[in-house]
């Protein structure tokens, strides 16, 4: 794709974030993107620490006024750096909101171009399903899928903008797939490692939920062709991958390995009915029933919808294209292992009653939840990351599928239309998205600027 054509997709999906998170832009400077329970206010924390230590010429990755006196090493602010970046960096010309709130759009608009970019690509590897296709609004849709997914909104509300740092991934795997056809492989393989190391960037959890699924499928995938030169290459993309990402991974390792393994791995595993259960926030469901259940009294964790748009599209690539074949079986394993390690119909593990013993049906995540690290991740259900990249790429597919059939211009057009504007609506899980005040009151503003009495260290706000 060229530049122009590029910037311009972004500014599409830019556009599209104003609309599922309005009414965020109406107070963009004076509120922060995030649920009243999320994490915004820690982050905004970081933010703000960080600017100010580099203005001030302290360590950023030191904090002196936590757990005062002694102060704590700031090992997030290292470890996942895009938590935190570009929000400080434009919290030196914006306030702090608004320099919050345009870190969280942008990295949403670029999750929507990287996918993009990724199956125009992957559109070119089946040349045979797709002869004529010049088009890039099957990957436009796909990218939007992938940007808007339900999974990513319940992280929005939450304000888990870490986590939400996607983009790298869709380009680490394009990078894996051009070392199948590429002469001189060292640059590829070394671009590959630097973004494995980046994709980690925004949250390390992201290597269980989002990249191990990937990077196993296209193992699998190139053990299945025999093609043993790409499968070399692969390893070694990966494994200089994780040495380039050892300085992030280790501090933070370390530190998770000190602390107690964390409960709640039944509690925020999906439940079996969550794949099928859109937003009750959205005017069209919220008389289901059973998707409040489904879902909490909040879709953070739990939301899973896959919509009937894009499994119709789905099933149309799985059924006219051999390559969707396998990102179907990524989404089911990914799918299953969201569950978590006991099987939930809605809230509450599904109990069997033989000869008067009462007993839970275990699911494959029992295998894994023990596992050092692992024991602390506590959230299967981010395994619908992993759903939601496979559902992208099958919907790219599905809707190139559908282009290349129709008859004409006018209708591939309307067709995109539609599309365009009715899987945003579907998905649409926030009506309107949560926001918090980002201003300090003034009382607590006026204790900092105390000049001839002892500045606190510590306020407490008590309801």
């Amino acid at each position: 794709m060229r530049l122009r054509q590029q910037i311009l997709i972004f500014l599409f999906y830019l556009a599209v974030t104003l609309v599922i998170t309005f009414p965020l832009i109406t107070v963009f400077s004076t509120r922060l993107i995030g649920h009243p329970v999320g994490d915004a206010y820690e982050y905004v924390h970081h933010v703000w620490w960080i600017k100010t230590a580099l203005q001030s010429g302290q360590n950023p990755f030191f904090m002196p006024n936590i757990v005062y006196p002694d102060g704590a090493n700031a090992i997030l602010l290292w470890s996942l750096p895009l938590q935190s970046f570009p929000a400080w960096l434009f919290a030196f010309v914006l306030p702090l909101p608004a320099a919050f709130n345009l870190a969280a759009l942008l990295t949403l608009a670029l999750n929507g171009w990287a996918m993009c970019f990724l199956v125009q690509y992957l559109l070119t590897l089946t040349p045979k399903s797709f002869p004529a296709l010049t088009s890039v609004i099957p990957a436009l849709i796909a990218g939007l899928v992938f940007m808007i997914y339900p999974a990513f909104q319940g992280q929005i509300g939450a304000a888990h903008v870490g986590l939400l740092t996607l983009y790298p991934t869709p380009l680490f795997l394009y990078m894996l797939l051009r070392l199948r056809d590429v002469t001189r492989a060292r640059w590829w393989i070394l671009g590959g490692a630097l973004l494995f190391m980046v994709s980690l960037w925004g949250s390390i959890l992201l290597l269980i939920y989002l990249l191990a699924p990937i990077t196993l499928l296209v193992f699998a995938l190139l053990i299945r062709a025999r093609d043993w030169q790409a499968l070399r290459r692969t390893l070694a993309t990966v494994a200089l991958g994780l040495v380039f990402a050892l300085p992030f991974v280790v501090p933070l390792a370390l530190d998770t390995l000190k602390a107690a393994p964390e409960d709640g791995a039944v509690r925020y595993s999906a439940s079996l009915l969550s794949v099928v259960s859109p937003s009750f926030y959205h005017p069209l469901f919220a008389d289901l029933g059973y998707n409040r259940q489904a879902l909490g009294l909040d879709p953070f964790e739990w939301t899973s919808y896959v919509g009937i748009i894009a499994a119709a599209l789905a099933l149309v690539a799985i059924w006219k294209v051999r390559a969707a074949r396998a990102w179907l079986i990524m989404a089911l394993v990914a799918w299953v292992l969201s569950l978590g390690p006991l099987l939930k119909l809605v809230d509450t593990p599904i109990t069997l009653r033989v000869d008067g013993y009462v007993s839970n049906v275990t699911l494959p995540w029992t295998l894994f939840q023990n596992l050092p690290l692992i024991n602390s991740a506590r959230t299967p259900a981010r395994f619908n990351f992993a759903v939601g990249f496979a559902v992208a790429v099958l919907v790219g597919y599905g809707s190139a599928v559908v282009w290349t059939r129709l008859p004409d211009r006018h209708s591939r057009w309307l067709a995109a239309l539609i599309l365009l504007l009715a899987i945003p609506f579907e998905y649409q899980v926030w009506w309107g998205m949560p926001t918090i005040s980002g201003v300090v009151p003034a009382p607590i503003a006026a204790l900092a600027a105390r000049e001839n009495q002892a500045q606190p260290r510590a306020v407490f706000d008590i309801p």
